[in-house]
């Protein structure tokens, strides 16, 4: 790098070439581990004719330097850019691709103004889209610290602090290898973390940056990538994903956007965020990719191609524009569809009224599609002390596809059931919530998630959203949540249910109940909460779905 830090990397070559175009992969998770399959995605380019060229960064796995999340990728992208074109097997031509974080370094990389970066494929990742030239604001990447209002939403509404995200700030970016930080949170939740701090000698300047309390970084020092000239980008995201309704948001917004919008395309699949496909959930002996080499050869068509096939196109030009389709989604359990633009355009809206709210503590509310005809409100207590637990891994939810059925009998917990579909119901598109909320305390935490239901009782969780609700305590207070995008057929006697709560415990950190940053706090007491619905202010599921079944 241009400070003279040395960025361990494997160069893999196709044989008998002797220059042509290269994939680069930039990232933080060792790029020989198991667990990102870069050797065995390698001989997948080489027989596209592409070098292929992964790169641990500045401060993790072998690479030199050090290690700081999100600070150094817009010059080490712009620097090992110009050290592939300047090799003897470059032609100058060059794409990105990766997931998650190694998404995020292929917007630092075109944020660096290198003009060999031609293409880009990132998958499972997000980029806030600022709304004018002039908003700093648009660049900014503060995490998840002090709950507060979220500034890019004008109702009082801001995000719980995560607790899964301080644990990975923690134990991921405190040097080149990784620390196991604490799952139990002590009160103040901050003194756990200290401990753990103090245990290993060294502290994490990522963590720092977030917790307790969030400092703006500016992650663009050379302008935020949408400023830059535009290049063309497959978005890829998963419906099981939790950072799909960001990356949805992503792709949505650059195809509006008129220097972007001719060269957007969209690859949704039924996948979570570690590539777990329904078709496999849960996975078991003989599909677990994660540790089965056969596993892993079965997923790599499905991983690769498409991203190949873009490559084909705006990186080597041996295809034409016209093969690839804009849009490609998957409707789960059923297959894989093109289309030019998302949600499809015969998609229509349809509502789910929520009833019966005195009986979703006891028993279960009930989801109709008519609007109620008299008021009702569901009471419930958060006790900060016995938080509602997250079954399974968000990330790779799939992996176990876990039954949450039994959270539903908590006291804490509100269900609503759906009625039993009499025909497949294929639901494409957005999913939102609208409810009507007050609290005893000035602000509530509302998890909220949507499960299908199988003919035996089974759940499992297919969307969720958190958000905490400021000036509750005032009044009745209607509020809007984003449970994201999916494309699902509900199967016949299948039904749709939703639980709401207040907590999910170990991954947000939960409210204590008084006043002052959560992570400092000491204290906790009880909040009493209510839900409410009536004719004039009725809550609501709202979502869209195909008029008929498609095939």
């Amino acid at each position: 790098m241009r400070d003279g830090v040395r960025l361990a990397t494997d160069l893999y070559l196709p044989d008998g070439r002797d220059r042509g175009p290269a994939v680069l992969v930039r990232l933080p998770y060792g790029k020989r581990d198991r667990y990102t399959f870069m050797p065995q995605c390698a001989p997948w380019f080489n027989d596209r004719g592409y070098a292929f060229v992964v790169q641990d960064v500045r401060g993790k796995g072998e690479s030199e330097g050090s290690t700081d999340h999100i600070v150094h990728e817009v010059p080490d992208g712009y620097d090992t850019l110009e050290w592939i074109v300047r090799s003897g097997w470059s032609n100058g031509a060059v794409g990105m691709f990766g997931d998650s974080y190694y998404a995020y370094t292929q917007w630092a990389a075109l944020a660096s103004g290198h003009q060999a970066l031609r293409a880009i494929v990132p998958r499972m990742s997000s980029l806030r889209i600022p709304a004018t030239t002039g908003d700093a604001a648009g660049a900014q990447q503060t995490g998840t610290g002090a709950s507060g209002p979220n500034p890019a939403r004008d109702d009082g509404v801001g995000r719980p602090p995560s607790a899964a995200w301080a644990r990975y700030l923690a134990g991921y970016w405190l040097d080149n290898d990784e620390h196991m930080p604490p799952m139990e949170l002590s009160d103040p939740p901050m003194a756990a973390f200290e401990d753990f701090f103090a245990s290993i000698g060294k502290r994490s300047s990522a963590f720092d940056s977030v917790f307790p309390r969030a400092v703006p970084r500016f992650p663009f020092p050379d302008g935020h990538p949408v400023h830059h000239p535009a290049v063309p980008t497959l978005h890829v995201l998963g419906w099981f994903d939790p950072v799909a309704k960001a990356g949805m948001d992503t792709y949505l917004k650059l195809s509006e956007h008129p220097a972007w919008a001719q060269f957007q395309y969209l690859n949704a699949d039924a996948t979570d965020h570690e590539n777990y496909q329904l078709s496999d959930a849960p996975a078991c002996e003989g599909n677990e990719h994660g540790s089965d080499d056969e596993a892993l050869e079965r997923l790599l068509p499905r991983y690769l191609g498409p991203a190949l096939d873009f490559f084909d196109v705006y990186l080597a030009g041996t295809a034409s524009p016209a093969v690839l389709p804009r849009v490609r989604w998957t409707l789960g359990h059923v297959g894989d569809f093109h289309g030019d633009q998302w949600p499809p355009r015969e998609a229509v809206k349809a509502e789910l009224f929520l009833h019966d709210l005195d009986r979703a503590r006891e028993d279960s509310g009930r989801l109709l599609p008519q609007p109620p005809l008299q008021a009702s409100v569901a009471r419930w207590n958060h006790d900060p002390r016995k938080p509602v637990p997250d079954i399974g891994d968000s990330l790779a939810i799939l992996e176990t596809w876990p039954d949450e059925s039994d959270i539903g009998r908590r006291q804490d917990v509100l269900t609503f059931d759906g009625p039993a579909a009499e025909n497949p119901v294929d639901i494409v598109g957005p999913v939102a919530l609208e409810l009507a909320v007050a609290s005893s305390r000035p602000s509530m935490d509302l998890f909220v998630k949507l499960f299908d239901v199988e003919p035996d009782g089974t759940a499992h969780r297919l969307l969720s959203d958190q958000i905490t609700v400021f000036a509750v305590n005032e009044s009745t207070v209607t509020t809007s949540m984003d449970l994201g995008h999916i494309g699902y057929r509900l199967r016949p006697g299948h039904r749709l249910r939703m639980h709401v709560a207040s907590s999910e415990s170990p991954t947000y950190l939960h409210d204590p109940g008084v006043d002052g940053n959560r992570w400092l706090t000491e204290t906790s007491a009880v909040s009493r909460q209510q839900l409410h619905t009536s004719p004039e202010r009725p809550s609501r599921l709202v979502y869209m779905q195909l008029p008929r079944p498609t095939s």
